[in-house]
Order: C-alpha cells, then sequence, then structure tokens
C-alpha cells in the first residue's frame, strides 16, 4: 500500500510540473505504466464516490490507448518543426462524471471529465483534458427554460495550428439560454448563445461568437414538424493574418451573418425517419468583403431489421474557421454511417465521410494553409461488454486530405483501444 501510495503520488507531481509548462519526467517505457497507474487511481475514486452517490451520480474510467502513424498531419515527405515523431502512441486515462438533480419542476445535470494524454515520443504534446458542462431544464406554465454552460481545454488538433510550434491549448467556453412556449399547436422558441475561442499560442485563432435564433413551429402525427428560423449571428476573429506593402501583420477580422430558413421533420412509417432544413443567409464582413448563399442539412435514420441501423447526413454551414490565415470557412459535408448489433455483447459500425472546406482567406493561402480542402474519411469499430459494468472499444480511422497548399496533402491512420468501467 505504501508503494501505491508513493506511486501515485509521483504521478500527480507529474501532473503539477506539466500545468507549470514543464514536462512530465515518464520516460518512453514508462509511460504505459504511468497511464495505468493513473487510469487504476481513477477507478479506485470512482468506486469510493459512487458507492456514496449511488443514486444521484454516474461514474466512468477509461483508459485509451491510440496510435497515430500522422500525428503531424503533414505530407508524408514533411516533419513538423517542434516534433520529434512523425507517428506517436498516446495514452489517455480519463474519469468521467454524471450528475442529474430533480428540484421540482426544475432539473439539473452535470457532466465532466478530467484526463490526461501522455504522447510516448512527442512529449511536448502532453496536456490535461478537461470538459465540463452544465444544463438545466424547467417547466413554468406553458413554457419550458433552459440554461447550458460548457468549458473544455485541451491540446489542438494539429491541423488546426499550422503555423510556428505545435503546442497549443484550445479553451473553449460558452453560455446560452433557450426558451419554448406551447400556444396550441403552435410552439415558438427563442435561444440566446455566447462563444469564446481562446488558445495560449499567439498563432492561435481566437475568436467569439454571438447567437441569436428564434422559430415557431408546428406539429401533427400526419404532418410532422416544420418550423420558420430566422437567426443572427456575429463573429469577431481576433489574430488574423493579413498583409500590406510592410508584409504580413496581426489584426481582428470578423462578419455578422442573418438568416431566414424552414426545417422539417417527419417519420414515414416505423422505421424511416427524415429531417431536413435550409436558410438563405447574407453575410457582411469589414475585411473579407459580403456575401449570400444557401446553407442547410437533411438526415435520414433506417432501421433495416432490429440489429441492423443506418443514417445519412449532409450539411452545409458558414462558419468561424480554425486557421489563423482565414476569417471564415464553409464546410460541407456528408456522412453514411451503419451499426449492426450482433449479439447483447457485441454491436459493430462502420462508416464514410467526406469534408469539403473552402476558406475566406486575407493572405495569399499557401503562404501558411490551404484555401480548399477536400478529406475523405472511413471509420470501423467494435464494442464488446464484459459484464454489466465494463467494455472494450475497438476503432480504426483511415483520412485521406488534399488541398491546393504544398506540404497539407497527407493520409492517416489511427487505431485506438478504450477499456471503460463503469460505477
Amino acid at each position: 500500500m505504501r508503494a501505491f501510495v508513493g506511486e501515485l503520488t509521483e504521478t500527480m507531481s507529474r501532473f503539477q510540473e506539466s500545468a507549470a509548462g514543464r514536462t512530465p519526467r515518464c520516460g518512453a517505457v514508462r509511460l504505459a505504466g504511468c497511464a495505468v497507474l493513473t487510469f487504476a487511481a481513477a477507478s479506485a475514486w470512482a468506486g469510493a464516490a459512487s458507492a456514496q452517490l449511488a443514486e444521484k451520480i454516474g461514474v466512468q474510467a477509461r483508459l485509451r490507448v491510440e496510435y497515430d502513424d500522422n500525428i503531424a498531419r503533414r505530407s508524408d515527405n514533411v516533419l513538423r518543426r517542434g516534433l520529434s515523431s512523425k507517428d506517436d502512441i498516446i495514452y489517455t486515462p480519463n474519469l468521467g462524471l454524471n450528475f442529474q438533480q430533480p428540484v421540482g419542476r426544475f432539473s439539473t445535470t452535470l457532466r465532466g471529465t478530467l484526463g490526461y494524454k501522455f504522447h510516448q515520443y512527442n512529449t511536448s504534446l502532453n496536456s490535461e483534458v478537461i470538459s465540463l458542462s452544465a444544463a438545466g431544464n424547467g417547466t413554468f406554465g406553458r413554457c419550458a427554460l433552459a440554461p447550458s454552460a460548457n468549458y473544455s481545454r485541451q491540446q489542438s488538433n494539429l491541423d488546426d495550428v499550422p503555423l510556428g510550434a505545435p503546442e497549443n491549448i484550445s479553451i473553449n467556453t460558452a453560455v446560452g439560454l433557450s426558451t419554448t412556449c406551447r400556444v396550441g399547436r403552435l410552439a415558438p422558441s427563442v435561444s440566446v448563445q455566447k462563444s469564446w475561442t481562446r488558445n495560449e499560442s499567439n498563432l492561435g485563432a481566437d475568436s467569439e461568437t454571438l447567437s441569436v435564433s428564434g422559430s415557431v413551429g408546428y406539429g401533427n402525427a400526419a404532418l410532422g414538424s416544420i418550423s420558420l428560423v430566422g437567426t443572427y449571428t456575429e463573429t469577431e476573429n481576433q489574430n488574423r493574418f493579413t498583409s500590406n506593402i510592410l508584409g504580413p501583420l496581426l489584426l481582428d477580422a470578423g462578419y455578422k451573418m442573418r438568416s431566414v430558413g424552414v426545417n422539417y421533420s417527419r417519420p414515414f412509417g416505423a422505421r424511416l425517419t427524415g429531417t431536413a432544413g435550409m436558410q438563405y443567409y447574407w453575410l457582411t464582413s469589414r475585411f473579407s468583403g459580403d456575401d449570400h448563399g444557401i446553407s442547410g442539412n437533411a438526415g435520414l435514420t433506417y432501421r433495416v431489421g432490429p440489429r441492423l441501423n443506418l443514417a445519412l447526413m449532409a450539411s452545409r454551414s458558414v462558419r468561424p474557421p480554425t486557421q489563423v490565415f482565414a476569417t471564415r470557412s464553409i464546410d460541407e459535408s456528408v456522412d453514411l454511417a451503419a451499426t449492426y448489433k450482433m449479439s447483447s455483447r457485441v454491436t459493430l459500425n462502420a462508416g464514410v465521410a467526406q469534408l469539403n472546406r473552402s476558406y475566406t482567406t486575407l493572405l495569399t493561402p499557401t503562404l501558411l494553409g490551404p484555401s480548399d480542402e477536400k478529406r475523405r474519411s472511413f471509420r470501423a469499430g467494435a464494442q464488446f461488454s464484459v459484464g454489466d459494468k465494463t467494455s472494450l472499444t475497438l476503432d480504426y480511422i483511415h483520412d485521406n486530405n488534399n488541398s491546393d497548399a504544398p506540404g497539407f496533402d497527407y493520409t492517416s491512420n489511427r487505431v485506438a483501444l478504450t477499456a471503460a468501467r463503469y460505477f
């Protein structure tokens, strides 16, 4: 027991060193041991916590081991500055909590994940993984009120930080409030959300977004559900690259967008459900010009039988970019997924997807990154239930990215095994 406590104390000191800006002293040989030790400590704590709050809190301890053959997200002949290896093995122990508390007509849900990523080769990318969310739902007469808040903190994906050192902690925060009322068969609703993206790297793409939307919905069993929607979005992008006669410089560049549209959903029999939405938007920007066009989404879910389910999703959207050389991006995506329940303990899944992304840039795109990307993906996985409280999940993801900038064409393969224990 004393030896275990000593090892646990040493592991926690490594966490404190990393938070202070130093690399933990876990060498490559002991790295898996550090991750397993952290997973064991989290499991022990989770068991004690769950026993005390069995009726109100759900606890999950997980250990994920992932091999990534192209963590740099660059062409085969490019090794990104600041990385010691193009491939890596990542160990991620984490602890998940889910707390629910009803109080009269109001209920509160709190969720959180606390973990740490250990990289076996590129140890400079070691970082905490934190995700917290709070949501409420209350009924007051004919109206429902739903506040929400979210916070996350972790190392950025390296394709989101094309410049400078790869080490960058991305911090995302959002707060929101929505209300929906019932007036006969009509359902008017209003929602407001404010979100912030901050990066510890000076070359991270910081942004701040305010979104306000309102809708009026109508539904019945024969027609389905239809709603008229209007939105207003204002995004401020900080630290965006542009250029003048003196060379590259940084400035703040954002946009304002207004849109109106319609959303529709309806089941077709007992097995097929369809959803669709279309909006026409008007966008104004001080630095990158005005724009207008169509955005939207569509989806179909089909239950082939008691074991097999299919889902097809497509969307087109305007969003704040993750790249410092752009002010906005237009994303067009298609995703087809299948889930097959082989037995009561084994579930298989597979999917294919394509993402087309075009950036509105302030600087010649090939100097800093692409203006157009096309990414095709394939994924497959299996989940095995070991008893009622333990599961093993095996995942594989293949990405093929093509762009108009040198060095950004790449393929990547990721294989991961995750062990989870519920308490």
